[in-house]
């Protein structure tokens, strides 16, 4: 297993605030409200959750890949680049998890590539000194060999490295695994303010009923 994702290599400050400058422009335009409110109508109707993330990348879902196995030791780890973006979505898609605001944040991304394809992506994005995990998945072919794990653990130190106190995430699908990983369920209300800014916290925030079936968590950074 090769390990090129180096924690602490690229969230400054500056750019933090950066990337939230470009997602919050994007989150307020009336064509993304509208679109977050389509989203959660569907959503809470019932809607289905992978229909509804491809939905949101104005895309279908794709058929799973006839490859061959992959292989844990196999694997590398290295940061998002914007030319992984397609590939993102396909994986989060795939993971029924909302592909959104991915490129204001790319570079906040751990990329787990086998063969030179990418097989699992998560990324964190940050909000003064607290932290949001998002996208966490893993090609179906490739689960039950750690490579989550491996993720959330490279995850964590970059928060550690960028000096975070408080991280969250949102889940539906990996309550258990997080939970593992210690994370608590938290309410929106205990969130600290800067990460409430979170596109994610503003969706769930205005349209509860869409979150239904979604565990927001929290979790301190240890040092």
């Amino acid at each position: 297993m090769n390990d090129d994702f180096i924690p602490g290599g690229y969230w400054t400050p500056e750019n933090a605030r950066a990337a939230v400058a470009r997602m919050t422009t994007q989150l307020a335009a009336p064509e993304m409200q509208a679109f977050m409110r389509d989203v959660a109508a569907g959503a809470a109707a019932g809607g289905d959750p992978a229909a509804l993330a491809a939905a949101m990348a104005a895309t279908e879902p794709s058929a799973q890949r006839e490859t061959a196995a992959i292989s844990a030791a196999a694997c590398s780890y290295r940061r998002g680049r914007a030319s992984d973006i397609p590939e993102f979505v396909r994986l989060i898609i795939a993971g029924e998890l909302p592909p959104l605001f991915i490129d204001d944040f790319v570079e906040g991304f751990v990329v787990v590539e086998h063969e030179g394809t990418i097989v699992g992506c998560g990324g964190l994005e940050i909000y003064d000194r607290s932290g949001v995990i998002r996208s966490v998945v893993v090609d179906k072919r490739a689960r039950g060999q750690h490579i989550g794990e491996r993720m959330a653990e490279l995850l964590m130190e970059e928060a550690r490295s960028a000096g975070l106190t408080d991280v969250y995430l949102f889940t539906m699908h990996a309550h258990n695994f997080w939970l593992r990983f210690g994370f608590i369920d938290q309410s929106l209300d205990a969130w600290n303010a800067p990460a409430r800014a979170c596109w994610q916290y503003q969706f769930a925030a205005q349209y509860p009923a869409a979150m239904a079936d979604v565990y927001p968590m929290w979790r301190r950074v240890d040092r």
